[in-house]
């Protein structure tokens, strides 16, 4: 299955990802169907089902564009068979428009994948696109060359800093994916250009390896990670969840493909979390699921609204979310509970879901304001720009309600850790009844937008 989550107009994205999976049926494999993931609204949605309504015609692949409504239908059809409480699973599941919870968008896809009875899902970003690419350089074709593919059949094609026991070559790959190329991180990109220390700055304090700092830059702020890695990267963890040589060459979320380990973790979740939509790649790398980092970028460009749209306190909140994020599951990584749970043989989403909430109770509320604080001061303040001085009084001014809500953010997270096994069964009971091919789809996306059928 291919996906687009989007909220706002899809049609270029949806050309692009078209072209890739045209090119995988060339190959001989079924790309099965795309999915857009829609949670923009008003005209936004009438247009996407307008344009999206003109490519069906253009393709033989199946289209289907799943609106608020049909993503409500999914949860409602998901608390019927498990039993759930409706409420509760809208709480955990549903992406609630214009709140930015980038890890219950994911989490729905992976639902709607296993509802589809798909266990792949191929995913770009609505501001992604192949434009200008040469076919042969199409993410694709780094996704079909090794998921799905064991590690030793992977490794002559890549590389690896990582020792992989014998015992390990017949693991298969879940994760495969790869950059951004473009001016595609406009606010980071701001900060630099305002002060050129930042950026070191806030890598540090987003528990990046010092001695990483300067790879990590090139590899996602300059598009050179050529220049250290010129073959694709294999990744294993095989010999403990910290290795530093991997840090900067994590896949992005919109250059992406898996395979089942999204039906063992779902994503962290949590408005204007940024980064908690990579939670299932970490956290399932950390446990052992094999990985490749390719080479084939993909095209990030900011439209002319986003550019316009910059909101400053908005995005430093997601980032002071991401920082605390990274060390929560830095202390996961390093802790005597997780070195039990990565011995384990697929662990289940209560024993995953234990260790997470043993290493939460354990944190430091005085170490965690101080970080927000160090955010603040060593990176904002520190540039001298008066916007990046308010909005670092305002994050201070914040600190302890930024924790109180990360805190709730991590309860709900673990909660559905716990309950994500029932979840994707459930789903599977779905796929199994062909429950999401009767729910209507158009007529019903159009009344939920507000449009006449």
């Amino acid at each position: 299955m291919f996906a687009i989550p989007t909220n706002r107009l899809v049609s270029p994205a949806a050309r692009s990802i078209l072209r890739e999976m045209h090119l995988m049926q060339e190959a001989g494999v079924d790309p099965e169907e795309l999915v857009i993931l829609d949670n923009s609204t008003g005209e936004i949605v009438r247009h996407n089902a307008r344009d999206l309504a003109l490519l069906r015609q253009e393709t033989r692949i199946p289209i289907r564009h799943v609106t608020a409504g049909e993503q409500l239908q999914l949860i409602d059809a998901l608390a019927r068979v498990t039993g759930q409480e409706r409420g509760v699973l809208r709480d955990l599941l549903y992406p609630e428009p214009n709140t930015g919870d980038y890890g219950k968008v994911f989490n729905l896809l992976y639902l709607l994948a296993a509802a589809h009875g798909r266990r792949v899902i191929h995913r770009r970003d609505s501001d992604c696109s192949t434009e200008g690419l040469e076919p042969a350089l199409y993410p694709v074709h780094g996704e079909l060359r090794f998921l799905g593919k064991t590690l030793a059949q992977a490794q002559a094609g890549t590389d690896t800093v990582e020792r992989l026991p014998a015992a390990a070559m017949g693991k298969e790959i879940q994760i495969a994916g790869s950059d951004y190329i473009g001016h595609w991180n406009l606010d980071l990109m701001d900060l630099e250009a305002q002060s050129p220390q930042a950026m070191p700055a806030l890598l540090k304090l987003l528990s990046v390896p010092p001695q990483q700092i300067p790879v990590y830059l090139h590899a996602k702020y300059r598009g050179r990670n050529e220049d250290y890695r010129p073959r694709p990267l294999l990744i294993t963890c095989e010999t403990g969840a910290e290795t530093p040589e991997i840090t900067p060459y994590y896949p992005e979320c919109g250059n992406l493909a898996m395979k089942d380990v999204f039906r063992r973790i779902p994503n962290f979740i949590g408005a204007r979390c940024i980064g908690f939509d990579y939670h299932t790649y970490i956290l399932g790398t950390m446990l052992g699921v094999p990985a490749v980092y390719h080479r084939n970028k993909i095209v990030h460009a900011h439209d002319a609204v986003r550019r316009r749209q910059r909101d400053l306190k908005a995005y430093w909140t997601g980032i002071i979310k991401l920082a605390d994020y990274n060390h929560f599951i830095t202390a996961v990584g390093q802790s005597e509970a997780f070195a039990r749970l990565a011995a384990m043989n697929a662990p289940d989403g209560a024993a995953i879901a234990n260790v997470l909430s043993a290493c939460q109770a354990e944190r430091s509320g005085a170490e965690r304001l101080s970080l927000i604080d160090r955010m603040a001061e060593e990176v904002l303040r520190a540039s001298g720009v008066p916007a990046y001085e308010e909005t670092a009084r305002w994050l201070k001014s914040r600190g302890e309600s930024l924790v109180e809500e990360l805190d709730q953010d991590y309860r709900r997270s673990i909660a559905l850790q716990r309950e994500w096994p029932a979840y994707i069964r459930g789903a599977d009971a779905l796929a199994r009844a062909e429950v999401l091919l009767r729910m209507p789809r158009e007529p019903h996306a159009q009344r939920m937008a507000g449009a006449a059928p």
